[in-house]
């Protein structure tokens, strides 16, 4: 019993080691050179909470029908006063720059715009 119990507590205190906040939306973005616009999903995975400094860390996946496409550390997201503001690393794909959002808090959501394609694109993101 004391084996069952063990092993429990270990699972559950991994479990609430690696609890992340979850955020997710997505945009119709330009796919250049004359190609249709297409759909990107975006992800945001944070580590735990900002704390005092308003900055978290945590990473960024990006989905759809494009190259670009991929898992990356964030190099940042802060919330100020309402205002945020997200950048990754560097994408792993070559040309494909990094991700950028510029926002604001509203009613829950963050609402804003991420450059893609020489394009401000309209993006909302929903806590999960």
């Amino acid at each position: 019993m004391k084996k069952i119990l063990f092993v429990f507590l270990i699972c559950f205190k991994a479990s609430t080691i690696y609890a992340s906040e979850v955020w997710s939306g997505y945009a119709t973005v330009p796919a250049g050179m004359g190609w249709p616009d297409y759909t990107m999903h975006i992800k945001l995975i944070l580590d735990d909470s900002a704390g005092d400094s308003g900055r978290y860390e945590g990473r960024v996946e990006l989905t759809g029908q494009m190259k670009c496409r991929s898992e990356v550390d964030l190099l940042f997201l802060t919330i100020n006063n309402r205002n945020i503001e997200v950048r990754s690393k560097p994408l792993p794909t070559p040309g494909c720059g990094y991700f950028y959002f510029k926002g604001s808090v509203v009613d829950g959501e963050w609402i804003g715009k991420m450059p893609w394609n020489g394009r401000q694109n309209e993006l909302i993101f929903k806590k999960h």
